[in-house]
C-alpha cells in the first residue's frame, strides 16, 4: 500500500511474463507474484509503501534479487539481503 503522497502519484511498473506500468495514488496497492518491480516517485515526493511477502515458511526466501541490468547502480541503505 502506497502512502504519503498527498495529491501526487507514482508509477509502480511490474516486469515479468508481461511488462505491466501502474499509476499508484494515495492508498492504492499493487498485486505481484514474481518479477521485477521498479517504481518511480514524481519529483518532490518521497517513496513510502508498505512492502508485503507472504511464502510457505518452510520455502520462505526474503532475500532479494536485483535485475542483472541494475546490478551496478547504487541502491541506497536497505534491510533487505540480496543475491
Amino acid at each position: 500500500m502506497y502512502y504519503g503522497l498527498g495529491k501526487m502519484f507514482w508509477v509502480q511498473v511490474v516486469s515479468g511474463d508481461e511488462d505491466r506500468a501502474h499509476l499508484v495514488r494515495e492508498g492504492d496497492a499493487v498485486l505481484f507474484e514474481r518479477g521485477y518491480h521498479p517504481n518511480v516517485a514524481t519529483p518532490g515526493v518521497g517513496m513510502k509503501f508498505i512492502w508485503i511477502m507472504s511464502a510457505d515458511p518452510r520455502d520462505r526466501n526474503l532475500s532479494v534479487e536485483v535485475h542483472p541490468e541494475y546490478k551496478d547502480m547504487p541502491m541506497g541503505q536497505t534491510h533487505l539481503t540480496t543475491r
